[in-house]
């Protein structure tokens, strides 16, 4: 989990960077466009650090051992989302419940995603 944050970290700080270099650039005269340009690199990061966490729960739910004592693991997909920050991908697995015979997105019910739902709660 802190890779992750790290890394998306980096990555906000590299941006915004860059965004100050233009700004200084042009001598400072383009305002609008520096606040717009910190703005989609703060959106854009938010959006890549999300996906990157699901990805990482999604692997964590896979490799836990006691998961691994009632459920069994039956495919990979990949699932589209779009949030207040944009959309996203991330992989979410299908797990079959050895005891009842049902499939499960255990991704999906731990953070509380419906089976349909294509946007997030945050930007209907």
């Amino acid at each position: 989990m802190e890779n992750i944050v790290a890394h998306s970290l980096e990555k906000l700080y590299m941006e915004f960077e860059q965004a100050d270099q233009l700004f200084l650039d042009s001598g400072m005269k383009d305002m609008d466009a520096y606040e717009k340009g910190l703005a989609e690199a703060a959106r854009r990061a938010a959006a890549e650090h999300m996906q990157a966490l699901y990805n990482s729960m999604d692997q964590m739910l896979c490799d836990d051992i006691l998961r691994n004592e009632k459920y069994t693991i039956q495919r990979h997909d990949t699932r589209e989302l779009l949030t207040i920050n944009g959309p996203i991908c991330f992989t979410h697995t299908l797990f079959h419940n050895r005891e009842d015979g049902g499939y499960h997105y255990l991704l999906d019910e731990w953070v509380g995603l419906d089976a349909h739902e294509r946007l997030s709660c945050a930007a209907v």
